[in-house]
């Protein structure tokens, strides 16, 4: 944004400036380490110590992004929440999910009770340290009502955009000859890998013609999810699908424009679908299983998703086969959305801006 002069971003280790950033206006600190309390802590009591340097502080996060492990995200947690009693600039936390928002068991997660009650306290002291804006209103709703004395939670779409979404692509990046499908995410409990290969059998049972691509990290927090992805490659063998694994950032871009369609069998969201943003950013067609949180963010979107159930697989796959035949048909057109889309990016980030702006002390 022209208004704002200068970012500095407390990042993890290894972090990096992406190339399209100028590096004038953005700089990275590798200042922590994920899953160490202590660097955690460190990079903290560093951005209050130059909080002189900074009109305002934006946390982007979510309960889990620390590190594996309850303590080191307790830990995260409440630098946030401290952060912004001791320190005199306007704060602002972005938090993408919550314990008490989203089905946990479905995730993966079994925490016992005392970890419950835990997860909550610390969810309570958040609340009531920065201003805090979540994607889904939701989110913001079941917030609000949980913690019914704390100040209004706010909803605001989370845009996965970047300047190399609104480029004109190569023409040899725009998908070309038989049907392409993607599925990406990351690889956890969250997915229903039953229901997945149970549609693309069908799908490729269907249409031999149908390309299908399958890319993504193992969820951290879920490493023997590595072999629930081993059975998809046994099930569904290589001859019409394609396996990425983890994506590099810069190959995003190319990797969604050269496909028409991206399937999301999910079988809980924690929050908002970075998937499903990209791939409406990008033109794609989506299908995805019917979950709450899902069609909740189609409409915030405008994504036209087709859900479907896993329990018909065989509908299912005619869905996902039809949504296919559509958007090879209009692959010429897709791409006319995106002043539209680059207009939702910018009014989204001008809003933090703004408040963060006009809240100096």
């Amino acid at each position: 944004m022209e208004n704002v002069a200068h970012v500095s971003v407390i990042a993890q280790v290894g972090a990096r400036l992406p190339p399209w950033l100028d590096p004038s206006r953005v700089t990275v600190h590798q200042s922590w380490e994920p899953g160490h309390s202590l660097s955690i802590i460190r990079a903290t009591s560093e951005m209050y110590s130059h909080q002189e340097d900074y009109d305002a502080i934006l946390w982007n996060t979510y309960m889990t992004a620390f590190g594996a492990g309850a303590v080191v995200n307790g830990v995260g947690l409440c630098c946030v929440a401290g952060l912004s009693k001791l320190s005199n600039k306007p704060t602002l936390a972005y938090v993408h999910n919550w314990f008490s928002t989203q089905q946990v068991s479905k995730l993966g997660y079994t925490p016992s009770f005392a970890t419950g009650l835990i997860a909550r306290l610390l969810e309570r002291i958040l609340l009531r340290g920065p201003v805090v804006v979540v994607p889904l209103q939701s989110q913001a709703d079941a917030l609000s009502i949980r913690f019914h004395s704390i100040p209004r939670v706010q909803a605001l779409p989370y845009i996965e955009a970047t300047p190399a979404m609104f480029e004109q692509p190569p023409r040899d990046e725009l998908p070309t000859g038989p049907p392409k499908l993607l599925v990406i995410g990351n690889w956890g409990p969250q997915k229903d890998v039953d229901g997945l290969l149970h549609v693309l059998s069908n799908l490729l049972d269907l249409d031999r013609e149908v390309s299908v691509t399958i890319a993504g990290a193992i969820n951290p927090n879920f490493p023997e999810f590595d072999l629930e992805l081993s059975r998809v490659r046994s099930v569904l063998g290589s001859t019409h699908v394609h396996y990425l694994g983890e994506l590099r950032e810069d190959d995003i871009a190319s990797v969604f424009r050269s496909h028409d369609v991206i399937f999301l069998p999910y079988r809980a969201a924690g929050g908002y679908s970075g998937a499903m943003n990209l791939a409406a950013f990008f033109g794609l067609g989506v299908v995805a299983f019917r979950v709450p949180e899902l069609e909740e963010y189609d409409r915030v979107l405008s994504a036209g998703t087709v859900f479907v159930t896993p329990e018909a697989p065989t509908e299912a796959s005619l869905g996902l086969h039809q949504e296919l035949v559509r958007a090879v048909q209009r692959r010429t057109t897709r791409m006319g959305s995106l002043t539209s889309r680059k207009a939702t990016t910018v009014a989204s980030v001008q809003s933090l801006v703004e408040y963060l702006g006009g809240n100096r002390s």
